[in-house]
């Protein structure tokens, strides 16, 4: 039983599948007694995403709603085996959390990372969980077998609660600090918020079931304070802030002086490569400086970094640089076209002396280059921005402004400040990575948000169709970020579907809900679904077959 719900959960749509052919059948003459509610809800939206179907893979996600009801009676019929099992699920449970667990630490640890390479090339599955493994060591977040953190976190929650609420050993409470661990080291506020949902519902059931008792509450302090001491100590040896740590608020940290990110530090959260390759030198006087070389023959090939300009401030850009190749034509460019024109900022060194020049909306106030002796020259531009609305400046370094291949520069000490300069440099360094997304992510979704109910309002009805989300979401905000959905079921639903595709979401959970009356009871079902629910309100993972096919299952399953 271990084994099968292993592979049930790393491959729940094949398991489903298989076990639809081999029993499906037998459950179709009971397909009659399902609730009304839950064969309106499911019709509905399968004539909705046939309706918004633009190809066959559109066709065959429709195709999923239709499993959900031949799962549910499965789960009934495997009933009485599961109730065979209550304890050996609960250590099934156990056995694979905690490899969840052990998982999350090697990935973020990097923990034998070394062997695992020379493996992964005989087996492909240890080679997908290897290169996932590199993508975790950037992000500071796990993301298991599954290479997708919030699923990995969300992934706990349904086994993790069924086995608290079905299995009778006195260890299935060991089943949450597990799931905690999971959840953290995946970094997911989704999965939090699901946890945290499911375990209120969960200290209710209980307390409406057996009363409240001291045991209860002991088990919720050991609970507690294993949360705490996970938050504290997982994952060892890393640096990234807790998952609590999200949701506190805390006085913003005064600006430094110096407005580029990372000035001494390569990283490629804040500096772009743009059509360059750089790498870091050693200098005589330990400076860090980095070597900027043009691998194509545009002639703004550079080393960039996206800053932006208030309106009517006065800015005050330098830096040092060393031209190692004689004839190329080195400076500093920045470039942007907007709807009131073009912006820019040019400087270069041409016929033996240093030159700049703006155009647009940015003034060049002063331009003062300094020789600084070794071949190193220092550049000092102070700029304005005239424009009546903040003016984006993707200010980049580039080795040679000609049609040529293979020219460097050196850089070093580059820094953007507010008013007329230069003040002494002051080198800023990248903050903590998964803070820094996490943050960016939260300021993320409320536009995410805004921008699927604004597709609501304007399509109130019938909705835009499940893959339109992207292009909208660019339009509404000028942006260029791709974004598949909305991170959010009900208003995904609201945007893909409109207020009938809500209507037939509403009513298939309805008559799901209604329908456990008979196998796991209302109060074990409201744990598990309220858990999902919650976490859907952050991210959207409900369709996703480790989620929906599982669900449906286990709210069959008769207590």
């Amino acid at each position: 039983m271990a084994v099968f719900g292993l592979l049930a959960l790393v491959f729940p749509g094949v398991t489903a599948i298989t076990l639809l052919l081999l029993f499906g059948w037998r459950e179709a003459r009971q397909l009659a007694s399902l609730p009304l509610l839950f064969w309106v809800g499911v019709l509905l939206w399968f004539c909705l995403t046939l309706w918004y179907a633009a190809d066959w893979v559109a066709v065959v996600e429709g195709l999923q709603v239709l499993v959900l009801p031949f799962l549910f009676l499965l789960g009934g019929r495997f009933s009485p085996l599961l109730q065979r099992h209550r304890d050996g699920i609960c250590f099934a449970v156990i056995g694979v959390l905690g490899i969840q667990l052990l998982l999350s630490l090697v990935q973020i640890n990097g923990w034998g990372l070394a062997p695992l390479a020379r493996l992964a090339t005989h087996f492909w599955p240890l080679e997908r969980f290897y290169e996932a493994s590199l993508f975790v060591q950037k992000t500071g977040r796990a993301t298991g077998w599954l290479s997708h953190p919030n699923l990995w976190g969300i992934s706990t929650l349904l086994p993790g609660f069924f086995a608290v609420l079905f299995a009778r050993s006195r260890w299935r409470w060991l089943v949450l600090p597990l799931m905690f661990g999971v959840i953290v080291t995946a970094g997911s506020r989704a999965a939090f918020v699901g946890c945290v949902v499911g375990c209120v519902a969960l200290a209710v059931h209980l307390m409406l079931t057996r009363g409240l008792r001291k045991t209860h509450l002991l088990w919720a302090g050991l609970a507690g304070a294993g949360f705490v001491v996970i938050l504290a100590l997982t994952p060892f040896g890393t640096r990234f802030l807790s998952t609590l740590e999200l949701f506190q608020s805390s006085p913003p940290a005064p600006l430094p002086r110096n407005l580029f990110q990372a000035s001494e530090v390569l990283s490629d959260t804040f500096w772009f490569n743009r059509s360059v390759t750089v790498e870091e030198v050693e200098t005589s006087d330990l400076t860090p400086t980095w070597r900027v070389k043009k691998t194509a023959t545009q002639p703004n090939s550079r080393l960039q970094q996206r800053l932006e300009l208030s309106p009517g401030r006065v800015y005050t850009l330098s830096a040092e640089l060393y031209g190692e190749t004689p004839e190329a034509v080195p400076g500093v460019v920045s470039w942007v076209r907007m709807e009131t024109g073009t912006h820019s900022l040019n400087v270069r060194f041409s016929g033996s002396q240093w030159q700049a020049r703006a155009r647009g909306e940015l003034e060049l106030v002063s331009f003062r280059p300094t020789l600084l002796g070794d071949g190193w020259t220092r550049l000092v531009v102070t700029l304005k921005n005239t424009a009546s609305e903040p003016l984006p400046f993707p200010v980049g370094f580039a080795p040679d402004q000609r049609d040529e291949v293979g020219a460097s520069i050196l850089v070093r000490r580059a820094q953007l400040e507010l008013g007329e300069g230069p003040s002494p440099y002051e080198p800023t360094f990248p903050p903590d990575r998964r803070a820094l997304r996490a943050r960016q992510s939260a300021e993320g979704r409320l536009d995410i948000f805004q921008a699927a109910w604004q597709g609501f309002l304007q399509r109130p009805l019938l909705g835009w169709g499940e893959r339109a989300f992207t292009g909208f979401y660019q339009t509404q905000t000028a942006s260029a970020a791709v974004i598949a959905h909305a991170h959010n079921l009900f208003l995904q639903t609201l945007f893909a579907k409109g207020a009938v595709g809500l209507t037939s979401l509403v009513l298939l959970l309805l008559g799901l809900f209604y329908a456990t009356r008979g196998t796991l009871g209302w109060g074990c079902s409201s744990v598990l679904l309220l858990a999902v629910l919650a976490a859907n309100t952050f991210d959207l993972t409900f369709w996703i077959a480790h989620v929906s096919y599982l669900l449906v299952f286990l709210l069959g399953v008769k207590s």
